[in-house]
């Protein structure tokens, strides 16, 4: 028998837990499942508000293809209400100038309303998106080169057309300007639809011509001839953002969107109608402006405002004379010619020392010795001419 050894005895103690012990393990365990909580509960956001757009029924397609790219881009949601022109002619004030419920945007065709005062003070931006034009149109082997209504005359041609109110879906058109050129001796014939129309062309001799709309033309595979006195009839459609607009940035970003040509016009050019010279596509576009100093009490009150409601940066730089003109004549002698600022604000004098790469903006005059001079090539030509409005809007 092995005598008693104390020390080979195992005896269970209890740990000696302290206060602060027991605080620290209460706080890690507490912590542990508000962090599990988190991961399985999911945060509730406030729902943002969908911008509202009223278009004109004949852009209702490129629109809405163009809305749900953007809306998949930049997850702005967006509402799209859609009305022949009669309607927003007859429901101007209900669409446009309810203060209980109204749209951002519309989009379509510029019309004078009854009220041109009232129709500007509704509308405060507006950016050309497409526009409609009528063409003359042939087989794709017509043998003649026609350029201006007279010859058509010369040479005697036939031509077909219809009812261009029904043609373009639309009750702005320019068909009372084309039938003043179809009452200059010319042979017509009319026809009620497109099919009639286009059967007589392809199908018979009847007809040397026909005028329609460009997509018609490009949808049937026909010849298209441009023609002087045509090409001065249009219908331009815009996107044109509502003075009382909560959104006007997010309304102006969708405006330059529609306008963008690796954007929107892509969708209008499907749908089949001639596209706008836009600016290039960014989020947040930067203006760079340079602008001789004694100009800078101008020009330095009128960023913020429309830094705001674009949604854009403006870099505005005020060097000195001699300095302005030796750093544009040196960037545009250069392989880094995109670095060019934007947009110029000189005297008439320093005017005459600026490289040729910039253009005179005709509405530009802030007073008689300055002049705003735009960057032909910027990639930001409508915006900066923007801009330049404003100012000028605001002297």
């Amino acid at each position: 028998m092995k005598p008693f050894e104390p020390d080979q005895v195992k005896t269970f103690r209890t740990p000696k837990y302290t206060g602060i012990s027991l605080s620290l393990l209460s706080m890690f365990v507490l912590t542990s499942m508000i962090v599990i909580w988190n991961q399985i509960t999911p945060h509730s956001q406030p729902e943002e508000i969908a911008l509202s757009i009223a278009c004109e029924s004949i852009l209702e397609i490129p629109v809405r293809a163009s809305a749900a790219q953007f809306e998949k881009e930049f997850n702005i949601p967006i509402e799209i209400k859609v009305y022949s022109l009669d309607q927003i002619k007859r429901n101007y004030q209900t669409i446009f100038n309810d203060k209980n419920k109204t749209c951002d945007i519309f989009i379509g065709s510029k019309f004078i309303s009854k009220s041109l005062k009232l129709e500007n003070r509704t509308f405060r931006e507006l950016i050309s998106v497409a526009q409609y034009l009528p063409v003359f149109a042939t087989k794709s082997d017509f043998g003649l080169e026609i350029k201006n209504w007279s010859d058509v005359l010369d040479h005697n041609l036939t031509i077909g057309q219809i009812d261009f109110k029904n043609e373009l879906g639309h009750q702005t058109n320019p068909g009372h300007k084309i039938n003043e050129l179809f009452q200059n001796d010319a042979n017509i014939l009319s026809y009620n639809s497109i099919s009639s129309l286009m059967g007589s062309l392809l199908n018979s001799t009847k007809l040397d011509g026909i005028v329609v709309k460009h997509d018609t033309a490009r949808k049937y595979g026909l010849k298209i001839h441009q023609v002087e006195e045509l090409l001065a009839i249009s219908i331009q459609y815009s996107a044109q953002i509502l003075s009382r607009s909560n959104l006007a940035s997010k309304s102006m970003q969708f405006a330059r969107y529609l306008a963008a040509p690796s954007k929107g016009q892509f969708h209008f050019a499907n749908h089949h109608l001639i596209g706008v010279d836009g600016d290039r596509w960014s989020k947040t576009p930067t203006l760079t402006i340079y602008s001789e100093p004694n100009f800078k009490k101008e020009l330095t009150p009128s960023v913020d405002p429309f830094v705001e409601r674009e949604g854009i940066k403006i870099n505005l730089l005020f060097p000195q004379t001699e300095k302005l003109i030796f750093t544009i004549s040196s960037i545009s002698q250069s392989t880094t010619s995109h670095l060019l600022p934007d947009l110029l604000l000189v005297s008439r004098e320093t005017a005459k020392k600026i490289p040729p790469d910039y253009i005179s903006l005709k509405t530009g005059v802030t007073r008689q010795d300055g002049l705003f001079l735009l960057n032909s090539n910027s990639d930001y030509r409508s915006l900066t001419e923007r801009y330049v409005d404003s100012i000028v809007t605001n002297l």
